[in-house]
């Protein structure tokens, strides 16, 4: 987005870069944006957002944390990047949701460039099978002392794990 961005002049071209920069993704909820030193989208998730200005935005703790991140950024040389999470919420949002984003600043248009992700992008359901699987064959093999055992049900008495998983689902 960085290079797309520097290789274009003003006008038309740029528009166009815009159009492309906007189409990229990053896992499902993923996307790169663009804001200006004042913290002003330039480019937004689905341009929903274009124009509007992120500057006055505060965090639980009342800091104006875009302001914070603009200055870091600007400081950046070359191709260095800047990473930090925050909560935020889309147009389409209900409520906050914590994001990570990497930023990255381009001297030669004096525009920042992030993308940023959920963390609920990292979660997936086959992990969470996987990890639940994985922590029933460990719970299952414990023993206590000679015959005892580690057992779980669910709310209707049905196993959910039991000795060696033997009777897991009855």
């Amino acid at each position: 987005a960085k290079k797309i961005l520097e290789f274009v002049s003003n006008g038309a071209s740029r528009e166009n870069a815009y159009n492309e920069i906007s189409k990229i993704t990053l896992g499902r909820s993923g996307y790169a944006f663009i804001i200006d030193k004042n913290g002003k989208y330039i480019l937004s998730k689905d341009r929903l957002r274009d124009g509007e200005s992120l500057g006055q935005m505060i965090n639980a703790k009342g800091e104006y944390f875009i302001q914070d991140i603009i200055a870091k950024v600007r400081t950046l040389e070359g191709d260095d990047t800047y990473t930090t999470n925050y909560e935020w919420k889309e147009v389409s949002d209900t409520k906050l949701r914590k994001i990570i984003v990497t930023f990255s600043y381009s001297k030669a248009t004096d525009l920042i460039l992030g993308a940023g992700t959920y963390y609920s992008d990292f979660q997936s359901t086959d992990l969470k099978i996987i990890l639940q699987d994985e922590l029933r064959a460990r719970m299952s093999a414990q023993r206590i002392k000679t015959n005892g055992y580690v057992w779980a049900i669910n709310s209707e008495g049905e196993y959910l794990m039991s000795k060696d998983n033997l009777r897991n689902g009855e």
